[in-house]
């Protein structure tokens, strides 16, 4: 008589497999497409407040913009870089989307108050 073949027990996940479960599911493709929505609102609505004239609205609108570019920039990292199940590509093109989005809200942020003193040719 043919003898039944035994199940082989499956062997335990490490713990970097289970790390990378929980990376995939944190940076689905869903959960990226989310949080670039997201990050668009606040940039547009802080972009609308910073027209108002008052000097408080307009900073305000300011970390608006900047959380919001800045939030979408992470977003593009972490996807780009953890999760496994983006093609190359892609995670290269968000991985330099994130790199422009938060070096732009860097100069955004951070030449704000650097006096303009006109063209330096004319």
């Amino acid at each position: 008589p043919a003898s039944k073949p035994q199940m082989q027990p499956k062997p335990p996940k490490s713990g970097s497999s289970g790390l990378q479960g929980i990376a995939d599911i944190v940076f689905s493709k869903m959960i990226i497409m989310f949080g670039i929505c997201i990050g668009l609102l606040l940039a547009w609505i802080g972009k609308i407040i910073t027209v108002f004239t008052s000097e408080i609205a307009y900073q305000a609108g300011s970390v608006l913009v900047f959380t919001g570019l800045v939030g979408m920039g992470f977003v593009l990292l972490g996807g780009g870089l953890l999760n496994k199940n983006i093609d190359k590509t892609i995670k290269l093109g968000m991985i330099v989307a994130a790199g422009i989005l938060i070096a732009f809200a860097m100069m955004q942020t951070f030449s704000f108050n650097i006096p303009y003193y006109g063209d330096i040719f004319s």
